[in-house]
Order: C-alpha cells, then sequence, then structure tokens
C-alpha cells in the first residue's frame, strides 16, 4: 500500500534544536537537523499540489516540499491506520510487533520521537 511521507497528525518537531559543541573556545558549533514528520489519517499520497492534483492547493506543504526532502516512493507494509502507524514509530513489521488483528499485547520498544529525544531533539506529539 502505497503511503505519503507528508504525514498530518503527529509531528516530531524540534521546536529549538540543541546544538552540540566542543568544550575549547573556537571550535564550532554542530547543530543536528531540523525534522518535520508530518502524519495524516484518511489521506491519498497524491492529495497535494506540489505532486501534481488539479483542485488542491497546499502552499505550506508544497514550500517544506521544495526547501526539504519529498519522498516519492515510499510503502507500507500494512494498510490498517493503526499497525501502518506503530510500524512507522517503531521500525517493527506488524507481525513482530503485535499490533494487528487485536489480539496481542504490542511489543514495548523505544518509539522514534523517544530516538531522537535520547539524541538532544526536543519533540512534540500532537
Amino acid at each position: 500500500m502505497r503511503c505519503l511521507c507528508v504525514w498530518i497528525g503527529l509531528a516530531i518537531l524540534p521546536g529549538m534544536p540543541v546544538c552540540r559543541g566542543g568544550e575549547a573556545a573556537g571550535e564550532e558549533r554542530v547543530c543536528p537537523p531540523d525534522i518535520l514528520l508530518i502524519m495524516p489519517d484518511q489521506m491519498r499520497g497524491d492529495c497535494l499540489s506540489v505532486l501534481g492534483h488539479s483542485a488542491v492547493r497546499t502552499p505550506t506543504f508544497d514550500q517544506l516540499a521544495r526547501e526539504g526532502v519529498l519522498f516519492r516512493r515510499e510503502y507500507c507494509t500494512v494498510p490498517s491506520c493503526i499497525p501502518a502507524r506503530y510500524a512507522l514509530l517503531t521500525g517493527l513489521y506488524p507481525q513482530t510487533s503485535g499490533v494487528v488483528g487485536f489480539r496481542q499485547k504490542p511489543v514495548v520498544v523505544p518509539t522514534l520521537p523517544q530516538v531522537f529525544r535520547d539524541a538532544g531533539y526536543q519533540t512534540w506529539t500532537a
């Protein structure tokens, strides 16, 4: 199933980048790149004007796509919403995580926001 990599619903925003630098004077501070992950619910991958939709106008997403990275060939491991989101946020296939069929408790592993937080990012989830 084809999914869209610009997602609304869950946004991981490092609001203020945390810079890491050397202790010695004159060393350049290195900031990690800003990351924005937008995860919509119920949105086709071609419903952005930057991807050629003739009726939908999405100027903000168009600008983000022009200035950042836009993935055009992305695929989802499962067609159901919750298992698909869990797979994206944990990196686990649904049959491995247990988030499929409402039969098993999901495997508890670090999520993408936790990994970013551990790397020094400030994260935000809506």
